[in-house]
């Protein structure tokens, strides 16, 4: 829910021309499809521990935390480090990776060689 928000307000305020309300909530709410996960008291909390422990914005913190909740093993996103691991998710920028790549460039091999992650900045993936 906090990238939809943040998208609307993209859409209706920080683009110029500006899309008008009505339009942008179309957009918008097609997306509600990909059933995003509604920011609540648990995903408050593992946004917290991954603000501390990742020395992330709260905002970052919320998006990671709602992907973690989701099960999600990539986080599509331009503002977070390509490649960076948080737990189960992994970064990966949308525009990295160019049209004509194989769906196999997204693809994350797990991490199954510790059960835990160092505390500190994430990791590139491949370093």
């Amino acid at each position: 829910m906090q990238v939809l928000g943040e998208a609307y307000v993209t859409l209706t305020r920080k683009i110029n021309p500006a899309l008008a309300a009505a339009e942008a909530w179309g957009y918008v709410s097609t997306l509600f499809a990909w059933d995003p996960q509604p920011v609540d008291a648990a995903v408050a909390r593992r946004a917290r521990d991954i603000e501390q422990r990742y020395r992330l914005s709260w905002r970052d913190s919320l998006i990671v935390s709602a992907a973690q909740m989701q099960n999600c093993s990539i986080l599509l996103t331009e503002d977070l480090q390509d490649g960076a691991f948080f737990g189960s998710v992994t970064v990966r920028s949308p525009f990295t990776l160019g049209v004509s790549d194989t769906p196999t460039a997204y693809s994350v091999v797990p991490d199954v060689t510790r059960p835990y992650r160092r505390p500190g900045r994430p990791r590139r993936a491949g370093v």
